[in-house]
């Protein structure tokens, strides 16, 4: 069925193909198996549903009318600005609840997540916002995956476990309880209470824990890091590079590491997790099972380079090192005899007192 220009109409017998073509239309399916598209134009499509795309224009697509929905739900809003709601109904007998696929499509959309089972696809580009809506009540275990795509986005998670997966863009996240992944770009990591895996990957991130005993990794790039309370762990694949997104780690160049910012550390609570067979990036250094062996953790005072008084006239062997006196944390791959000079790793702003047991290798 297809329609003019400003036209409203109702879905009927079910299976039906409701075409608004061009104009500003108003669509109501009234079956689980019915198909809408909005055509060129402002179209408002709503009802019970199992496909609505709203092709060109703004259009607001809202699949959260009560009654019993399709298992598997589209909501596809094509070009222009659109608005997204999904469907938290049950099927009969409670026997499944609905899973939403959004695809906002390009332009800047508002995506609302309504069920734990929803999913973000396609990769078109614009500025989204991408929330649970506010009368989603979520309990239990169940994960919500929220993948993010192309674009600058602005994504919050639900009160359930979430596991988001930020695209290409600068984003902004405000989590659950759960991990958040940013790949890709400068994102703003934000978790929620809990005990929150937080991780930046490329780009210059900004990430924000809260209560809870978090987990942080910037990755490649200047990252700020700030735990929040809890015991947290501020964790480095590799030395100078960060948290690495994938099982691999990055060669580490010496010369041009970047530092984090770690915005708050309590000494003797939070800590400093790096992996040891990050130092495969600096020459003369091997790992062969738990080696190597760091000989010492230098405490200084005083700017650290490879002149300072050495602690041993034969020392050649790795050391990490903080300075007291403007919170830089630090490594030197070949003792302070050595020819390699050190890396920043990290700044500590509030320049707290560390001593080795702050430090982890593994």
């Amino acid at each position: 069925m297809s329609v003019g220009a400003r036209s409203s109409f109702p879905g009927y017998a079910g299976r039906s193909l409701l075409d608004g073509g061009a104009g500003d239309d108003t669509i109501t399916a009234a079956f689980s198996t019915d198909t809408m598209i909005g055509g060129e134009g402002n179209d408002s499509l709503s009802g019970i549903f199992t496909s609505a795309s709203g092709a060109e224009g703004n259009d607001t697509i809202n699949a959260s009318f009560a009654g019993t929905n399709a298992a598997f739900i589209t909501l596809d809003g094509g070009l222009g600005n659109d608005v997204l709601i999904g469907n938290t109904t049950t099927g009969v007998n409670n026997n499944f609840t609905a899973t939403n696929f959004f695809n906002g499509g390009e332009g800047d959309d508002r995506i609302l997540l309504s069920s734990l089972r929803d999913r973000i696809i396609g990769n078109a580009a614009g500025n989204d916002t991408i929330s649970f809506a506010t009368t989603a009540s979520f309990t239990g275990t169940t994960v919500s995956v929220i993948t993010d795509t192309l674009g600058s986005n602005f994504i919050t998670g639900g009160n359930s476990t979430d596991v988001i997966l930020t695209g290409a863009g600068d984003d902004i996240l405000f989590g659950g309880t759960g991990t958040i992944t940013g790949v890709f770009d400068n994102d703003r990591l934000t978790a929620g209470a809990g005990n929150d895996t937080i991780l930046g990957g490329f780009g210059n991130d900004v990430l924000i824990g809260d209560e809870g005993n978090d987990f942080l990794g910037g990755g490649p790039g200047s990252d700020t890091l700030t735990g929040g309370s809890g015991n947290d762990t501020f964790y480095y694949a590799n030395f100078g590079e960060g948290f690495p997104i994938g099982a691999n780690n990055f060669p580490v160049n010496s010369t041009t590491a970047t530092a984090d910012n770690i915005e708050d550390f309590t000494p003797g609570q939070d800590k400093f997790v790096f992996q040891r067979n990050g130092l495969d990036g600096f020459p003369g250094i091997t790992v062969n099972n738990n080696s190597p062996a760091f000989e010492s953790f230098l405490l200084t005072p005083v700017p650290y380079s490879n002149n300072a008084k050495p602690i041993n006239a034969s020392d050649t062997q790795p050391f990490i090192f903080y300075q007291i006196n403007d919170g830089r944390l630090g490594f030197d791959p070949d003792g302070l005899l050595g020819p390699n000079p050190g890396v920043t790793l990290a700044i500590l702003n509030q320049r707290p007192t560390l001593s080795a047991s702050d430090i982890i290798l593994i």
